[in-house]
């Protein structure tokens, strides 16, 4: 179980892939390891992927998950954020997530791993140009 992230701030957004068991404790660290680099500003669109990952979240779990991540990053202007699911369950568990989040400056996307145009779609949600190059762990399928 572990993370990469990557921020990019010439198209001011960062990207979080996660890998094995995504639990309570991978999420809080993941987010204090991007809240604590020194290029994280508050405003920047997101990515957050948790394609193949064995998802072990309680709803109580992701409804803790989400103030806790409100209250940390509260953000200064508007942003916009897309998850990376493949299952079922990791869509119904984001959309929870975003039920609970308290957060009126971001605007969330979920984008699941076999929709057609995945990566084009995801591209123009955030605003980056179409010869973007996600960061090397953001596997396109």
């Amino acid at each position: 179980s572990g993370l990469d992230f990557f921020i990019d701030k010439a198209v001011r957004c960062f990207f979080v892939k996660h890998y094995g068991v995504f639990d309570r404790e991978i999420a809080l660290r993941g987010n204090q390891s991007v809240v604590q680099h020194p290029d994280f500003k508050r405003d920047l669109n997101r990515v957050i992927d948790v394609r193949r990952c064995t998802i072990d979240l309680s709803n109580d779990d992701v409804r803790d998950l989400s103030r806790n991540v409100a209250r940390l990053t509260p953000a200064d202007g508007q942003y916009r954020g897309a998850y990376l699911v493949d299952s079922s369950l990791a869509f119904g568990l984001a959309r929870v997530f975003n039920s609970f989040a308290d957060d009126s400056a971001g605007e969330y996307k979920i984008f699941k791993d076999d929709q057609d145009h995945l990566i084009a779609d995801l591209k123009n949600w955030l605003n980056l140009d179409e010869g973007y190059s996600l960061p090397n762990f953001m596997d396109p399928r």
